[in-house]
């Protein structure tokens, strides 16, 4: 597990792009096989995927080691392109492409598995403080709700998963956007929520995609090119935004003490240097 310690805005002016790239880019979020799991020091989030064979299950948590896990709530998603299976504490749920898994406190056991192929998965997960239902959410019961438009090139899905309204949780709040052929744009206007932070896990690109996202305060933004199944660590201190060479898609992961996802703090967009 690689750890990302936190960053004071006021330091980040000084670095320069390797440096960048080191503190805010998870680079390597679907391993050929195996997990790579990535521990942020905002708001202590954990971050990162599993590569799974049909015929080699994946032991995420035994009970020996399950310390770690025990107070933490876990977001699971299927963000390959074939079907997986989730065994929790002695329960079994089946995941398709993009269908996803909320778990509450007081894990003892996580297995992964693939049913056909190979199989990948995301994690998040985050303190918790109460232990809640186990929840599977398909994507064909999510609501998708159409944002922008093609004239501004940002014409885009969300998909909400583990949001409030939707599927309880203490502070993990999780989904999907989706951009649409000829749009590039994601989250804009842009904006910031400094009582959380968030994680976007790039993926949907093709070999050579790029994604270039948009990073820091709005009047010294930094750019990361990211590439497919790479992950972004935003700061509540930081915009988010990015254009890609194609259309693509993220998962969204953010944790914090507020989970009103209306409770942001617009960007004017002659604010942006």
């Amino acid at each position: 597990m690689k750890f990302y310690p936190a960053t004071h805005p006021d330091d980040y002016y000084r670095l320069d792009t390797s440096a960048l790239r080191d503190r805010f880019l998870i680079e390597n979020i679907r391993p050929p096989a195996g997990a790579s799991l990535s521990y942020v020091h905002d708001d202590r989030a954990i971050a990162g995927g599993v590569t799974v064979a049909s015929e080699l299950p994946e032991h995420l948590i035994k009970e020996s080691d399950s310390a770690a896990w025990r107070d933490r709530e876990i977001g699971i998603f299927n963000l390959g392109y074939n079907p997986g299976r989730v065994r929790f504490n002695g329960e079994s749920f089946e995941l398709g492409p993009e269908d996803a898994l909320y778990l509450g406190m007081g894990a003892a056991e996580l297995i992964l598995e693939s049913c056909v192929g190979e199989a990948f998965f995301f994690i998040g997960a985050a303190p918790a403080h109460r232990n809640l239902p186990t929840r599977r959410i398909l994507k064909n019961e999510t609501e998708g709700i159409a944002l922008g438009s093609s004239e501004s090139a940002n014409e885009r899905v969300i998909r909400k998963y583990i949001c409030p309204g939707i599927t309880e949780s203490c502070q993990l709040t999780m989904g999907i956007t989706s951009l649409e052929a000829g749009s590039i744009w994601n989250t804009m206007p842009c904006h910031l929520h400094h009582r959380r932070m968030e994680i976007y896990c790039y993926y949907g690109l093709p070999e050579n995609g790029v994604v270039f996202h948009q990073m820091g305060r709005p009047d010294e933004l930094r750019t990361l090119a990211v590439r497919n199944y790479q992950a972004v660590i935003s700061p509540p201190w930081s915009v988010h935004f990015g254009a890609g060479t194609s259309n693509y898609k993220f998962l969204w992961m953010m944790l914090g003490e507020n989970r009103d996802l209306a409770d942001v703090q617009p960007v004017p967009m002659e604010k942006l240097r």
